[in-house]
């Protein structure tokens, strides 16, 4: 993956290229702002399934459905959902 940001000589903060963002009539686009938008879009998807996995499992154990294979595909989910968002936290992204 090439990366757009690089730490700056302080080494207090992030930078980006001049060439990967342009400000224009007081917008920002380029490069940089649609990988970003990509990476927002990813994290609230998970965020969302963080809050809704739960969720479907309890009905699923509601409904005596925990021998199928929807509650262990939905339980497999969970636990790689659960350790992604572990990661997100290890990097202040949560």
């Amino acid at each position: 993956m090439e990366r757009f940001t690089r730490l700056s000589e302080d080494g207090k903060k992030y930078v980006a290229e001049a060439g990967s963002i342009s400000v224009s009539e007081g917008i920002c686009q380029g490069e940089l702002i649609e990988r970003l938008a990509k990476f927002e879009n990813m994290l609230e998807h998970i965020m969302k399934e963080h809050e809704e996995l739960p969720k479907e499992l309890q009905a699923l154990r509601d409904a005596e459905k925990t021998k199928t294979y929807k509650y262990r595909e939905v339980f497999t989910r969970k636990l790689m959902n659960d350790s992604f968002v572990v990661e997100l936290m290890g990097f202040g992204l949560k």
